[in-house]
């Protein structure tokens, strides 16, 4: 192919799948310049090539009316059953059914305290009909960081319909286990097999243990905090399926009571990334709510696991490589995710957690090469500055010129936080993944 622009799309040749026809990804290379291809660096080749060779496995024929919704959670016992409850209420609103899997990564942590209690208790907390327990088998000697533990449930699920079931997966308390991409590097595989054992729901929901969506005023453009929702908006944005879509970004504090307190303030680096994500630079679909077709996010992150076990911005990842293999993706301005964030009398605690965003944008970007993590994440400083000022002189509700001194004050710490991750970026590939 002539030389041009990476974000020409490609156009992905269709084959006969078992079940409805799928489009192969293994022709990902032709809709790429010839000169992007050849800067991509060769470990994440290796996971493109995966993830292409596990969309050819896969089924189709999927059940228009079923989701997966897949957690990680570890130290989550205050948020996740109000998590889960949220979203299973909006999966009924839109008449869908399906699961809801919950991974305790490296054992949990303080989250099986919330699952300590009769089945019972457990579906009226969580808002669900049935509790399927299991667990992922031990590590063992010689096993590579990326390769998965295999799952074992203690019931069946597949056949059923209609219902909501709560999937609960023990993962062991062991290092080659300890952070999201390790649990999600279990299930996702496990997902995989299951497709080729007859389960394909039509969609699949990633969110985070704290998550809450909330739709957000087309008028003043003001997070609704007082009313879940926001599902619905984000299955009509797909497009049928066409598009992956991820809710707006919205950093906020979290109380003791597991739940978002919408009333302190938030530290400034982290309410200009709230400001920016989903505009030119900032264009991830995140970790916190992410929708797709089940067909099109599993082989990418079942390959994600097993290639780049070391990944912390995983959704950064499965965003960059959805685009590579052809497949749109969008941020829906009109409904956001929270992201727990430290309060704004907390600045060492906020700049540690801009810190190690920045060091997996810097870690993303000498993984895949510049031109494909551009696609997606271009966090330019001119963008940091001008963007937020824009905004507030439009005075679309999200900020006010007042508010502009406040922002500037996260300048300094986001300087700092830039030159750190250069200096040390996370190493996909065998580094710490844990938060």
């Amino acid at each position: 192919m002539s030389e041009g622009s990476v974000e020409e799309a490609s156009q992905l040749v269709v084959v006969e799948g078992a079940g409805e026809r799928l489009e192969s990804w293994y022709g990902w290379r032709n809709g790429l310049p010839e000169r992007v291809v050849r800067s991509i660096p060769e470990g994440y080749v290796r996971m493109l090539d995966k993830a292409a060779e596990n969309r050819e496995k896969m089924r189709g024929m999927a059940e228009e009316k079923r989701i997966a919704v897949v957690i990680v959670a570890r130290d989550a016992a205050c948020v996740l059953p109000n998590t889960v409850k949220e979203i299973t209420e909006q999966m009924k609103t839109c008449g869908l059914y399906g699961e809801v899997f919950v991974v305790l990564n490296g054992g949990g942590g303080d989250t099986k305290e919330c699952l300590k209690k009769d089945e019972e208790e457990i579906k009226a907390s969580f808002g669900v009909d049935r509790v399927i327990k299991g667990r992922a088998h031990k590590r063992s000697d010689g096993m590579s960081l990326g390769e998965p533990n295999k799952i074992e449930l203690d019931g069946s699920y597949i056949e059923g319909k209609g219902e909501i079931r709560l999937i609960v997966v023990d993962q062991e308390d062991h290092p080659d286990n300890l952070g999201k991409v390790r649990g999600q590097r279990d299930i996702y595989n496990y997902l995989l097999e299951a497709n080729n054992e007859g389960y394909c729901p039509k969609w699949l929901l990633a969110i985070d243990a704290e998550t809450r969506l909330r739709k957000v005023d087309p008028h003043s453009h003001r997070v609704i905090t007082n009313e879940a929702g926001g599902l619905g908006e984000l299955l009509k944005a797909t497009q049928g399926g066409e598009r992956i879509v991820g809710a707006k970004l919205h950093f906020v504090p979290y109380g003791d009571d597991g739940n978002p307190d919408w009333e302190v303030k938030v530290p400034p680096m982290q309410k200009t990334v709230s400001l920016l994500h989903g505009s030119r630079g900032f264009e991830w679909c995140p970790g916190g709510a992410t929708l797709g077709e089940f067909t099109k996010i599993v082989p990418i992150a079942a390959a994600m696991g097993n290639k780049l076990p070391g990944s912390r911005i995983e959704d950064n990842v499965i965003t960059v490589t959805a685009r590579t293999m052809g497949v749109p993706t969008l941020v829906h301005e009109g409904v956001v995710h929270t992201n727990r964030c430290p309060g704004n009398d907390e600045p060492r605690l906020a700049y540690e957690q801009i810190k190690r965003w920045m060091k997996g944008q810097v870690g993303l970007e000498r993984a895949f090469g510049r031109d494909l993590t551009r696609l997606v994440l271009n966090p330019r400083l001119d963008r940091v500055i001008i963007n937020p000022l824009i905004k507030a002189f439009k005075r679309d509700g999200q900020i006010r010129v007042r508010d502009i001194p406040y922002l500037l004050q996260g300048l300094p710490p986001y300087l700092s936080a830039i030159r750190q991750a250069r200096l040390h970026p996370d190493d996909y590939f065998r580094g710490d993944a844990s938060w």
